[in-house]
């Protein structure tokens, strides 16, 4: 019978689905305004098989706008992420910009208050980085301050995750954790967006896949609910026999 229990107790939670209220994703080479993502009127953007790795590559080659997207989010939406939690996500490269100088290229989370960053760029030894940021010198859009880690070549996968309770982030690279308790820095702006986010520099990078969801509980899925009531149903009927002996 223990044994019996602890099926449908790991049933119930190993086939569990993560099920974020707000949710918004790019997957591959599709053409993130068709995936309900706003944007990607300026530089040039489109479709590349980056290595046999499908993409959505952004030039941006202009120094008069950004070339992001952005989600479209209610207030609603804000209210849960700032209660719930978030996750943002990208798997990416970069594939040219400016050595040692600023990049377009990131990842935003703004609720409000405080904004919570990704910045990705290449060093002076053209080797590409991320930076999690903690503020901004106002003077260009990209001149971020905050942790940096120097990456290899090819595609990386991003994840920064927001714990509400501290109102701080994690940030893993490749599912490492890298900075701890990043607390970004005061904005009064509510957006979240990635891409080519400023209009000074200029570069390229493709992603592979971009992700932005509210940290829900897991919901277990249709067919693991009906299994785990069939289990019961048969715990029930055990122990009525038992009863009855």
């Amino acid at each position: 019978m223990k044994l019996f229990k602890a099926f449908i107790i790991s049933a119930f939670f190993t086939n569990s689905i993560y099920a974020g209220i707000v949710n918004f994703n790019h997957t591959g080479s599709s053409d993130p305004t068709s995936e309900g993502w706003v944007g990607g009127t300026t530089g040039v953007v489109g479709p590349v098989n980056d290595g046999g790795v499908d993409a959505w590559s952004i030039n941006d080659n202009t120094t008069t706008a950004g070339s992001g997207y952005s989600a479209a989010l209610t207030a609603a939406d804000f209210a849960i992420l700032n209660t719930e939690g978030w996750t943002m996500s990208a798997n990416m490269r970069m594939v040219s910009g400016i050595a040692g100088g600023k990049s377009p290229f990131l990842m935003s989370f703004r609720n409000g208050t405080r904004s919570y960053d990704f910045l990705w760029g290449l060093d002076s030894n053209n080797n590409q980085y991320v930076q999690a940021s903690t503020g901004r010198n106002l003077s260009f859009f990209t001149s971020f301050s905050g942790p940096l880690l120097t990456l290899s070549s090819g595609y990386h996968q991003f994840d920064m995750v927001y714990d509400p309770l501290s109102t701080t982030v994690d940030v893993f690279v490749d599912d490492i954790e890298v900075f701890s308790n990043v607390s970004g820095w005061s904005l009064a702006q509510s957006v979240m967006l990635w891409g080519g986010g400023g209009s000074q520099p200029t570069g390229q990078a493709n992603f592979a896949s971009v992700g932005f969801q509210s940290n829900e509980a897991a919901v277990p899925e249709a067919s693991t609910c009906a299994l785990v009531l069939t289990g019961l149903i048969g715990l029930g009927v055990v122990r009525r026999k038992r009863t009855r002996q």
